[in-house]
């Protein structure tokens, strides 16, 4: 059947696209050298910056995401639109994209891919769009094939789940702000956010009152 075919090629594609995210942020940990110009300008200075990064990466991450901030269901993407195969590929399409997004992202850093350090400012790639598209694209990418709003169990455990997926979703908003406020003693950085700020793709949301917070704000005092 068509569900089945694509199906296949989700999973092929899906391996694949983590498969490649690996290779190329290996490359940048080992190619940190000033000959190519990948070298550490600074690192992250705040135990806040630290603390919400490292929750992100296993063995914390499992852990975290197992004993306290489990929003996984038994009730996954594929077998709500099982039935309804438009449905089905149209979905699944799009969890490949923002998948594929993040991957692109973590592409065009290259041998200045690295977490926790600034090694250089990127302006192309998805990064002519929005700041942080990689951070964005797999977070919502985690809604779509998590689905924890259609838990089976009944609202109270749908809502549980979900409020787990944006306690999730916080870490990274932190893990954001806390690279911007690193990143923010470089004037490349400082100019390239605030370009965002009226032109990015997602400009318009931070206009809203209730969205105050996502805007950029320079630090009055620079990290060095």
């Amino acid at each position: 059947s068509k569900i089945v075919s694509f199906k296949h090629f989700f999973d092929a594609f899906y391996d694949n696209i983590f498969l490649i995210d690996v290779g190329v942020v290996s490359m940048g940990y080992l190619l940190s050298l000033k000959l190519f110009d990948t070298h550490i300008r600074s690192a992250e200075p705040t135990m806040t910056g630290w603390v919400v990064a490292l929750i992100c990466y296993d063995p914390f991450a499992s852990t975290i995401s197992r004993q306290y901030i489990n929003y996984s269901t038994d009730y996954p993407w594929g077998a709500w639109l099982f039935n309804s195969p438009v449905a089905y590929v149209i979905w699944g399409s799009c969890i490949l994209g923002l998948f594929s997004i993040y991957v692109w992202a973590s592409v065009m850093f290259g041998c200045r891919f690295s977490n926790l350090t600034h090694r250089g400012i990127l302006t192309n790639g998805p990064y002519r769009f929005s700041k942080h598209p990689a951070y964005i694209s797999k977070n919502l990418g985690w809604w779509m094939t998590s689905v924890p709003f259609l838990a089976q169990e009944g609202f109270k455990v749908a809502l549980s789940k979900s409020l787990l997926l944006l306690a999730f979703n916080i870490v990274y908003f932190l893990r954001a702000k806390t690279e911007e406020a690193n990143l923010s003693s470089d004037p490349v950085y400082v100019q390239y956010a605030e370009w965002m700020e009226t032109n990015g793709i997602f400009a318009w949301i931070s206009g809203f009152p209730a969205f105050k917070f996502m805007r950029y704000k320079k630090p009055k005092v620079q990290q060095l």
